[in-house]
């Protein structure tokens, strides 16, 4: 008689790309009493689950997240302004990240004959926040901040399992590249930055914070031929630069430059 083998590949796959930009910006004359918050803020969430199983007497199980493309732009523009404020006054420029969820792949299979899964993930973030200042004035009175900055939360987890009496295991691979770009940009001969407050500094910032979490994980439970392997690569790169090339700035407390330093 003729016997029948089946075959089962399973696959599953999440490709996402994203690209924002977020431009704040101000000319002309402003005169506050209270607090002036000039901001370009962008929060972007990671959710990204991919997941494969089948349960067949030949399996072939594989996920993967091809592409995770996060290019996000924000940006404080301050050309040509006077900006007065009876209270705090804030130029802020800030990117969040914010994957406290998780970019998940996942494989598996139940008991087969032969099995084998793969699982990789491809993850980019790139980000760049940036406050321009140029032939401005600034007045503050209770503070004042100028900050761009960069937050970045992510949890990347690859993981395969799977029994078989020939198991190829599985093959779990993260590739996880993030760029960080922060900069404060103060220029322009007239531009004029004064900080009144006898009680608050004035802070300027350029700084980013990465928490980044790479988790690979292959396993082949049991078997006669059973090879799993597992990698996790992280390349992170964070430039961060405060540029004054022109104006005057005073203070009646301190002046603190915070280039590669979160502002507190």
């Amino acid at each position: 008689g003729a016997g029948v083998i089946e075959v089962s590949p399973v696959a599953a796959t999440v490709e996402n790309d994203v690209k924002a930009t977020t431009t704040a910006s101000l000319t002309g004359n402003f005169d506050v009493k209270g607090k002036v918050s000039v901001d370009a803020i962008r929060t972007n969430s990671l959710d990204l689950i991919a997941d494969a199983g089948g349960a067949k007497l030949v399996g072939a199980s594989g996920t993967k997240v091809v592409s995770n493309i996060h290019d996000v732009t924000t940006t404080v523009d301050i050309n040509d302004a006077t900006i007065e404020s009876g209270a705090e006054l804030q130029l802020k420029a800030e990117n969040i990240t914010d994957g406290t969820k998780k970019i998940l792949i996942t494989t598996g299979h139940g008991l087969q004959l032969i099995a084998q899964d793969d699982g990789s993930v491809n993850n980019t973030v790139s980000t760049n926040a940036t406050v321009n200042i140029d032939n401005s004035k600034l007045y503050g009175q209770k503070g004042m901040d100028i900050i761009a900055h960069t937050d970045n939360l992510i949890k990347l987890s690859s993981y395969s399992y799977g029994q078989a009496l020939i198991a190829g295991g599985g093959c779990n691979n993260i590739i996880n590249k993030i760029t960080a770009e922060d900069n404060v940009n103060i220029s322009g001969a007239s531009t004029e930055i004064k900080n009144y407050a006898n009680d608050r500094d004035l802070v300027i910032s350029a700084a980013d914070d990465q928490d980044i979490r790479a988790y690979s994980y292959a396993d082949t439970a049991y078997g006669a031929i059973g090879v799993a392997t597992a990698s996790a690569t992280n390349t992170i790169t964070r430039n961060a630069k405060i540029d004054v090339t022109g104006g005057k700035l005073y203070s009646y407390r301190d002046i603190n430059y915070n280039a590669g330093k979160t502002a507190e």
